[in-house]
């Protein structure tokens, strides 16, 4: 309940922020392509299982609070391990899109990464790496995952997929699409907009919490 709560505030403050300066006719929305502000990947590497292989086959599935389940992930063997962990490769802030979704599609994001090179990118997961330079990360994760973008993604990037109300992702719609171009400083100052408004909430919960303890 809190992440949907914390995600709609950030939804709410890009267009406050945004609407103001359209309606004084000093800014107009401007947009720019997933493929100018970051590197998109293709659907990672196909693997066969092998229990006792030397490599991790990271999938979307395998993702959990923002961190790798080990316990839950295939494990292969690399033929060319050299190229495959170059052009598959895993990093902190990676945001992750499932190939295949129902109606719910649910960004994720990696926040946590452990310190080993053992592992890739399975078929099973698409990455968007962000530069850092142009678009903050966790900014176009809470931006991809509000209920408005997330339908955008499901119009404009998934098609029907083999299987009755399923969805199969386009990475070439992926990099072609838009989302709004807000300079890098604005964009951390609306994520500090969010923390406050997040400890309002967390702090209003437990005075709430607390209220209903006493009856």
């Amino acid at each position: 309940m809190q992440d949907k709560i914390v995600i709609k505030s950030i939804d709410i403050y890009v267009i406050i922020c945004y609407d103001k300066k359209q309606l004084r006719g000093r800014w107009k929305m401007k947009y720019i392509k997933i493929e100018e502000l970051a590197y998109v990947s293709q659907k990672g590497k196909s693997i066969t299982k092998d229990d006792k292989g030397d490599f991790y086959a990271v999938a979307y599935a395998n993702i959990e609070d923002g961190k790798i389940d080990f316990s839950k992930t295939l494990k292969c063997n690399l033929p060319n391990a050299y190229m495959d962990l170059k052009m598959y490769d895993i990093a902190k802030d990676d945001i992750i899109l499932p190939p295949i979704t129902r109606k719910n599609l649910i960004i994720k994001q990696l926040k946590e990464i452990e310190k080993q090179s053992n592992m890739i990118y399975s078929s099973r997961a698409v990455c968007i790496r962000t530069n850092p330079d142009i678009y903050n990360a966790k900014f176009l994760y809470h931006l991809l995952s509000t209920e408005k973008y997330r339908n955008k993604l499901l119009n404009e990037v998934y098609n029907n997929g083999s299987y009755p109300d399923t969805y199969q992702i386009s990475t070439v719609r992926l990099k072609k699409f838009k989302v709004p171009n807000i300079p890098i400083e604005e964009q951390k100052k609306i994520l500090e907009k969010e923390n406050k408004i997040t400890m309002q909430i967390d702090k209003l919960q437990k005075e709430l919490f607390a209220l209903y303890d006493k009856i």
